[in-house]
């Protein structure tokens, strides 16, 4: 994720122990968003054709 500019990393020692911190960047963040809102329409999509089958196999 790294590569992808998705994440920054950075990395330190704290009380001479290595302590690495992750935080998303912009780019992340947007594709972050997204894939979010890819999944919430791909859920409407679902439902939307879930109800039609209900209806259709009520009437059976």
């Amino acid at each position: 994720m790294e590569a992808a500019d998705a994440v920054s990393v950075e990395k330190q020692f704290v009380d001479r122990r290595p302590q690495t911190t992750y935080e998303l960047t912009e780019h992340g963040r947007d594709t972050f968003e997204s894939h979010v809102d890819t999944l919430e329409a791909l859920l409407e999509q679902l439902e939307r054709d879930g109800s039609e089958t209900d209806g259709d196999a009520s009437s059976e």
